[in-house]
């Protein structure tokens, strides 16, 4: 990625807070995140 640019971040938890605040933690500041959700 040659602009610096986020394409894919992964965030693990025991529960949803957790992983939500590993995520938060992981974004940088003022990126804007867009999230896709498939269960599988």
């Amino acid at each position: 990625m040659a602009d610096s640019s986020i394409d894919h971040i992964t965030a693990d938890g025991d529960s949803y807070d957790t992983a939500k605040a590993a995520l938060e933690a992981a974004i940088p500041d003022g990126t804007k995140l867009i999230a896709i959700r498939t269960d599988s």
